[in-house]
């Protein structure tokens, strides 16, 4: 399986899988003492996307504990200027809203930049645009598909429902998932283009310790 694709895969479910974990504490467990966090909750989401990406980097020989830290920090930093930006700009259109968030989505790249410096020295810069526009997709599917996949929505709400008890709400997962493969797939090409992980018969740069 090449590298895109299990990049691709692996972002796609995380996403999903986290936001689910999270549904559940919510609606079965902490209820409302969990909405004071919910600005920071963006680190949780990183945290699984860069833990599910690093599994795929250490199988092509690059070190993966800095890019678990760098998507967590990035991810919170944004959930938390995403929160903000969107509680002031609430009666906006939704394209000026989804102009927005791809402006604060260039935080997850830069976040990581100095992680890709480490592999691919020159260019480097080219992965925050890369990875905004992997990051806008997956908000514009959020935004103005939120109806996507609705099977596996539906599925997931059945789920959640069960644990808690009782009708929840839920989360659009099955449009999460289609996100996610749109980013996974956008920034699985960004990464190899860029050099990363080297491709048959190119010799790998040491990772660092991280």
């Amino acid at each position: 399986m090449s590298f895109v694709l299990q990049w691709t895969i692996a972002t796609a479910l995380a996403i999903p899988l986290a936001q689910l974990a999270l549904d559940i504490l919510f609606y079965a467990v902490l209820g409302w003492l969990l909405l004071p966090l919910a600005p920071l909750l963006g680190g949780v989401i990183g945290l699984a996307v860069g833990g599910a990406q690093s599994l795929i980097l250490r199988q092509h020989g690059l070190a993966g504990g800095a890019w678990i830290v760098a998507t967590g920090g990035g991810f919170a930093a944004a959930g938390l200027l995403a929160f903000v930006a969107l509680a002031i700009a609430a009666a906006a259109h939704p394209l000026a809203r989804l102009a927005l968030l791809a402006a604060i989505s260039s935080v997850i790249g830069l976040a990581q930049l100095p992680v890709v410096r480490r592999w691919t020295p020159r260019g480097a810069w080219w992965w925050v645009p890369s990875s905004m526009a992997g990051w806008t997709a997956f908000a514009a599917v959020l935004m103005l598909r939120p109806e996507a996949l609705s099977i596996v929505t539906d599925g997931a709400r059945r789920l959640v429902d069960r644990a808690a008890g009782y009708s929840t709400s839920g989360s659009a997962l099955g449009a999460t998932l289609v996100g996610g493969l749109l980013a996974g797939a956008i920034t699985g090409v960004a990464l190899r283009v860029l050099g990363q992980p080297p491709g048959r018969g190119q010799p790998s740069a040491p990772a660092r310790p991280s």
